[in-house]
């Protein structure tokens, strides 16, 4: 109730300023030249019934209700968030376990062939193992009968005895030598080679998958007294700007080497990469400038790239029917969309693709499983662009040929009518 300022009892009220003054202010600098001045008694009288008061302790309340909207509001976005959470944690737990499911199908698949294997090749050295034990016995009985000779046999009975004994010894050597060249006394060894996907598994993937944030336009109605009526919630990102208003600034420059650029795309992480038509190849370079590195096992005939993720990249061709996953950090495809159609340009928002197909309405493909759908009725584009939801597109205009035929036809006798009247044929 006193002014801070002289330390003396507020009497009086400036409208010009919207102060209440003691009487040092009134005679001060400030508002020695101001006329609407009032006493305290006057400006105080009747205002717990006023139409200001009034309006700020409905507007108060309002306030309040719609605080208590909003909290209730976050709690059950809580709510979805946690139950998102679960289901999420089940997809992926589903996932993980079908993934489980087809490497132990493949696994008992690899160990049914490998003890088929090992099956054959132990039978094969019993069966050899076998016959070396006949032959075994028909040299030790060869052994004997040479004892018996020299002790029992006649000179004619040794001598009929060792021609016999030779044949057998040298159908013997026989055998070894076969044994030798065939390879039977080869020693067997078990091992496996490992799927070159299986073997690149553990190093091209290096997460599970990422977590998406979306934050979707609130929809909650709130009291709004000054307004007169209920209006939705909203919060813009940025004042919008007139086009004339807009103005450029050089904020970097990119000596790409390239001979025919087709495409180009800046990633969430500042990264270029640039996309080469004829011979055909991408190039990536750091926010700052510098080339870090050529990646020229790409689809022939590049038209356009366009941004998945920091590391894939999507690429068009003229010459192919689908759309290319390419990885940065590999150099490799990842993953191929058949699209049955040659494309001139695309983009990628909200998970999809939209594509402009060389001789059809534009295309929306679905990152998630590979689904098309025609955009609009009869939209043909020859470039295409997004912002956000919405589409900006390069219209592709389409003349009939028998329109082309008699724009011809008129061209062709107006060149003649002015060479004869002696005027130049080409204004």
């Amino acid at each position: 109730m006193h002014c801070n300022e002289h330390d003396e009892k507020y009497l009086l009220f400036c409208k010009n300023y919207d102060q209440l003054l003691c009487k040092k202010c009134v005679i001060s600098e400030t508002h020695r030249e101001c006329k609407e001045i009032s006493t305290f008694e006057d400006v105080v009288l009747n205002v717990k019934k006023s139409v200001a008061f009034t309006e700020i302790e409905s507007s108060l309340q309002e306030l309040k209700e719609n605080m208590s909207l909003i909290l209730e509001d976050r709690q059950k976005n809580l709510s979805t968030i946690s139950v998102s959470k679960e289901k999420l944690r089940s997809q992926i737990s589903a996932f993980r376990q079908q993934i489980n499911h087809h490497l132990d199908e493949i696994q008992d698949h690899f160990i049914a062939a490998l003890n088929k294997t090992v099956e054959n090749s132990t039978q094969q050295i019993n069966d050899f193992m076998a016959s070396l034990e006949e032959k075994q016995r028909e040299i030790d009985a060869c052994i004997e009968d040479v004892e018996i000779i020299k002790n029992h046999a006649t000179d004619l009975q040794t001598f009929l005895g060792t021609k016999e004994l030779g044949n057998k010894l040298n159908e013997k050597e026989k055998d070894l030598q076969s044994w030798i060249d065939s390879g039977s006394l080869g020693h067997t060894s078990i091992s496996y080679q490992l799927n070159n996907l299986l073997q690149n598994f553990s190093e091209e993937t290096a997460t599970f998958g990422k977590s998406i944030v979306e934050v979707q336009p609130c929809k909650l109605s709130l009291q709004r007294r000054k307004e007169g009526q209920a209006q939705l919630m909203k919060v813009d990102q940025e004042p919008k700007r007139l086009v004339e208003h807009i103005t450029l600034e050089l904020k970097a420059k990119f000596d790409t080497k390239a001979t025919n650029v087709s495409g180009c795309f800046i990633l969430p992480c500042g990264k270029l990469v640039v996309s080469n038509y004829s011979p055909s190849y991408l190039t990536l370079f750091a926010p700052d400038g510098k080339f870090e590195k050529k990646i020229t096992n790409t689809i022939p005939s590049i038209h356009d790239i366009t941004c998945v993720d920091n590391d894939i990249v999507a690429v068009i061709s003229a010459s192919e029917r689908n759309i290319q996953l390419v990885s940065l950090k590999s150099g490799k495809a990842v993953r191929i969309i058949k699209t049955n159609f040659f494309s001139h340009d695309l983009t990628f928002t909200e998970e999809r693709f939209i594509v402009c197909p060389a001789q059809d309405q534009m295309q929306e493909v679905r990152l998630e499983n590979s689904i098309l759908c025609t955009i609009g009725s009869n939209v043909l584009a020859t470039y295409v662009a997004s912002l956000g939801n919405a589409l900006f597109f390069v219209k592709k205009i389409h003349i009939p040929l028998f329109a082309l035929i008699e724009m011809g036809i008129y061209f062709g006798l107006l060149r003649i009518i002015k060479f004869f009247r002696g005027l130049d044929v080409l204004q």
